[in-house]
């Protein structure tokens, strides 16, 4: 339908990422007009070579060590190194090391986007070091301070804001909840990240033998960080984002047992993608794994949070619902059919359209063991197909 609730979705995302996209363009030739105008100011005698090259490697270092974050997010490090140089030396340095980004992804990222991570990082140390000098400047016993959180909230407003510019100009149209997550996941990590950047300023002045014990801290909680997602990576498929087979067998043990419990019902959907194979010799596998991952978005916009979506491999995908009886499932299974055949994935600016069988099962009419309800709901996928691919069948109509 194109006027569905997931086509108005679709279509709305597209048009933030439009507009994303152009403050993006914007943020980038304001990057470059503000190099212009400090780094001529450069010279020998700029105070603060010494301190520039001395927290140089602190912010090129955070930049290869960026902690990975579940849901596919990241942290970058760098931000206390920083925001320190934007307290210790002068803009015209404090910008130089915007350029750190380039570092770690010269060889990895597309130059446009290497180009707005430089620009980000500009950007933001810019402002933190603009706002911060006057209050440095004067002779409030507290200047330190709020020279200090100043330059910290300016960093992280505009680092944060950048960065989900980034996210939506270069993956799929993402709407502001999906940003909103992006961005409150990663805010408060940060901030405490940066507020060390003021800690390791501040020792400086005051006492530098104590300067790398901050550095260990930071160091240290960098490590702590990569810990959630070590624990996500157990449970993730790493090409969709959906629960891995492992995980979807948990959770649907313990969803069958309260199901028993209580005498409440579950929903099984089994759903494989249609013809692959014949997808990745036209468009190549590249268009293969960007299918796959389209079609786990309409999963996750078509599935309730109680929900669990799983890959099981190849393009096999399982869906479990709680308290879904077998006609609810049955229905949800039918609308995620046509939302994926009415959302073809766009590669290299062509629509590539994909479509899916799905069979469907349901405790307990079709089973009240685990085993049982996989293969009643695996024996009405391969109706499905039989029937001609794109359709959907329940376990429930096989004696019929």
């Amino acid at each position: 339908m194109l006027d569905s609730p997931a086509t108005l979705a679709y279509v709305q995302a597209a048009r933030l990422q439009a507009q994303l996209s152009a403050a993006l363009s914007v943020a980038t030739v304001a990057a470059a007009v503000t190099a212009a105008l400090l780094l001529p100011r450069l010279m020998l005698d700029t105070p603060g070579w010494e301190r520039f090259f001395t927290l140089l490697p602190l912010v090129v270092g955070a930049h290869v060590a960026a902690a990975a974050v579940p849901n596919g997010r990241s942290i970058v490090l760098s931000g206390a190194g920083l925001v320190a140089l934007a307290l210790l030396v002068p803009p015209e340095l404090a910008v130089l090391a915007g350029l750190a980004p380039a570092v770690r992804l010269l060889f990895r990222w597309p130059w446009r986007q290497v180009v707005q991570a430089v620009a980000s990082d500009m950007l933001a140390v810019a402002g933190a070091a603009t706002v911060a000098g006057p209050i440095l400047a004067g002779d409030d016993p507290g200047h330190f301070a709020l020279a200090g959180i100043a330059a910290t909230a300016v960093f992280v407003l505009v680092d944060r804001s950048l960065m989900l510019a980034r996210l939506a100009a270069n993956h799929a149209p993402l709407g502001w909840p999906q940003l909103r997550a992006f961005g409150i996941a990663s805010v408060a990590p940060e901030a405490t990240l940066v507020a060390l950047g003021v800690v390791v300023a501040w020792l400086w002045h005051s006492n530098l033998l104590l300067v790398p014990f901050a550095i260990l801290a930071l160091a240290l909680l960098s490590q702590a960080l990569n810990v959630p997602q070590l624990e996500v990576e157990a449970r993730i498929d790493s090409k969709t984002g959906l629960a891995n087979a492992r995980h979807f067998h948990q959770v649907f043990e313990q969803e069958l047992a309260r199901a028993q419990r209580y005498e409440r019902p579950v929903g099984l959907i089994l759903a494989d993608l249609d013809l692959l194979r014949d997808i990745n010799n036209e468009h190549g596998h590249l268009a293969g794994d960007a299918v796959l991952r389209g079609i786990a978005d309409v999963f996750r916009t078509q599935l309730r949070r109680m929900d669990t979506a799983a890959r099981f491999g190849g393009e096999e995908f399982c869906l479990l619902l709680p308290e879904a009886n077998g006609q609810q499932t049955l229905d949800v299974a039918e609308r995620i059919r046509r939302a994926v055949a009415n959302h073809p994935v766009e590669i290299a600016g062509q629509p590539v359209r994909a479509t899916i069988s799905l069979g469907v099962a349901a405790f307990p009419e079709d089973g009240v063991v685990l085993e049982d309800l996989l293969r009643h709901a695996d024996e009405a996928l391969f109706r499905a197909k039989a029937a001609g691919r794109n359709c959907v069948r329940y376990a429930g109509l096989a004696a019929a």
